[in-house]
C-alpha cells in the first residue's frame, strides 16, 4: 500500500485528486475551499519508508 500511495503522489493523477477536494465544489452543498496546491506541496516527495511516520514529507529544498 505504501508503494501504491507513493506512486499516486508522484503521478499526474495527484493534481486531479487534490483539485477535486480542495479547489472544485464539494457535494452535496457545493462548498468550495479554493485552496490551490502550493509549489512546495507539488514538489514534495514521500519519504522512502525508513522513517516511523509515513505522513512526513521531504521538501527537497522547496520550502
Amino acid at each position: 500500500m505504501d508503494d501504491a500511495t507513493a506512486d499516486l503522489y508522484k503521478s499526474p493523477q495527484m493534481q486531479a485528486l487534490y483539485d477535486r477536494w480542495f479547489v472544485t465544489p464539494i457535494p452535496p452543498n457545493s462548498a468550495v475551499l479554493n485552496l490551490p496546491m502550493s509549489k512546495a506541496l507539488a514538489k514534495a516527495q514521500p519519504l522512502d519508508g525508513s522513517h516511523d511516520c509515513p505522513l512526513r514529507w521531504v521538501s527537497n529544498g522547496a520550502l
